[in-house]
């Protein structure tokens, strides 16, 4: 009796486990048949070429600058790009966030878009040298390469904003090409630069800043092509989207600081050739991520355009594994490879670059993890957690930074700490995530 009850209880198992699985299977296979797998590949794909073309101008502009130019080079775009931060007041996320529900708020969002980049730069032009008038000694850089390095905020957040905007009405193929034609017109113009023995950290970083620019106006364009109609601000839209919106803005401008605030770190305690070698560590780094970055983009609209929260929560985890299971094998593959890439690209001037990078390998995968789960939380209003946490993870960051890590270890310092805040943001994210489906089956 006893044996017939457990081959019972057994079987009874054995079936719950065969639906689950063919639960799995079916909805994965819908994943599979529709179009997000293929434009995931379609944009993975535009992606590895436009590693090869990173890569290309980062050898070129590295072995002409050598490591001091280098260094410039990267302290210029890093300013830049966090000024970006500032610039987009969550825009970014609420574009796609609202576009993706309704279309018909394309124009306005677009024009949103725009007016608000150039009131950033402004803002940021006057503000920035009003200070480092009163206060040169905090100006990280000089003369031109500031400038460029400035005015890289307006035009790069318009461009941001742009291509999210892109993505929100599925306009992938559009999305990739602009990518593809900004990347390579900028290699084009370093190379004739090189050529003609005109490359400088001035030349190489405008190069960038001009073709950006280009496909910024060829994206408008389309958009206003696809909306049937011209970019119109307002302000009615604004303030509908600006409580998700800024909620998106801090929880994303903290993030910026932990993942780019260390060369700046470096730059000042170390001068630029340090900052030269951390600058090669992070894009490589920046390398591995590429693919998690790609899914994270074309899963958020795909989160946000389904109602049930389950549902939200078992397109995540399945998306999730898939990634992992890429993105850990290709981490341990670069940790053998980094001396040899490092040596063969760049030259063994840029040797000590390779330790940096081993340590920012760890956070390498907890933050392409970080990067598909939070997309969860994204798409069910961004709730202030995500905020706080990233907030902590920022100061953590920049006080081991000055205080601890760079002063002993320089460049490897850096990227100790930052795979250390990697890991807390990622295992709290978790954490939220967890806290949300519990009051989710609770309610039920």
């Amino acid at each position: 009796m006893y044996a017939d009850k457990q081959l019972e209880s057994s079987a009874a198992t054995e079936r719950v486990s065969s639906r689950s699985i063919s639960r799995w299977r079916q909805s994965l296979g819908g994943l599979m048949a529709g179009d997000f797998v293929r434009k995931v590949l379609a944009t993975f794909t535009t992606r590895i070429v436009l590693i090869v073309i990173g890569l290309v101008t980062t050898v070129l502009v590295a072995r002409i600058l050598g490591p001091a130019g280098r260094g410039l080079y990267a302290v210029a775009t890093a300013i830049g790009n966090i000024g970006l931060q500032f610039g987009t007041l969550g825009m970014h996320a609420s574009n796609v966030y609202f576009v993706s529900k309704d279309r018909a708020t394309l124009p306005k969002l677009l024009g949103n878009s725009l007016f608000v980049s150039c009131i950033i730069g402004i803002l940021a032009l006057v503000g920035s040298y009003s200070v480092f008038a009163v206060l040169p000694q905090l100006a990280p850089l000089h003369g031109l390469l500031l400038l460029l390095g400035l005015l890289w905020i307006p035009v790069g957040t318009a461009y941001l904003l742009a291509q999210n905007l892109l993505l929100g009405v599925n306009e992938v193929a559009t999305y990739n090409r602009t990518e593809l034609g900004n990347r390579s017109l900028a290699l084009v113009i370093i190379v004739f630069l090189a050529f003609a023995h005109w490359l400088s950290s001035e030349s190489a970083f405008g190069a960038g800043l001009i073709t950006m620019t280009l496909m910024l106006g060829v994206i408008v364009a389309h958009l206003a092509k696809v909306a049937h109609a011209a970019p119109r601000p307002s302000l009615e839209l604004f303030k509908d989207n600006l409580s998700y919106g800024m909620r998106a803005y801090f929880g994303t401008f903290f993030c910026f600081l932990v993942l780019r605030s260390d060369l700046l770190v470096v730059k000042y305690l170390c001068g630029a050739e340090a900052a030269g070698y951390y600058s090669i560590a992070v894009n490589m780094a920046d390398y591995i991520v590429i693919l998690p970055t790609v899914i994270a983009s074309l899963l958020m609209p795909k989160l946000s355009a389904t109602q049930d929260i389950i549902e939200k929560y078992r397109l995540m985890k399945k998306v999730l594994i898939g990634t992992v299971g890429i993105v850990g094998p290709l981490l341990l593959l670069s940790v053998v490879l980094a001396p040899f890439v490092v040596r063969i690209l760049f030259g063994s001037a840029f040797a000590p670059s390779v330790p940096a990078y081993l340590w920012l390998v760890p956070g390498m995968l907890f933050l392409s993890i970080h990067m598909i789960s939070v997309q969860f939380l994204n798409s069910i209003g961004y709730p202030m957690s995500v905020v706080w946490i990233w907030l902590g993870c920022a100061i953590l960051n920049i006080g081991l930074n000055l205080a601890w890590a760079v002063p002993l270890w320089g460049a490897t310092g850096a990227a100790i700490t930052s795979s250390i805040c990697y890991i807390l943001a990622t295992v709290s994210v978790l954490g939220v995530i967890r806290l949300e489906m519990r009051r989710e089956l609770a309610l039920a």
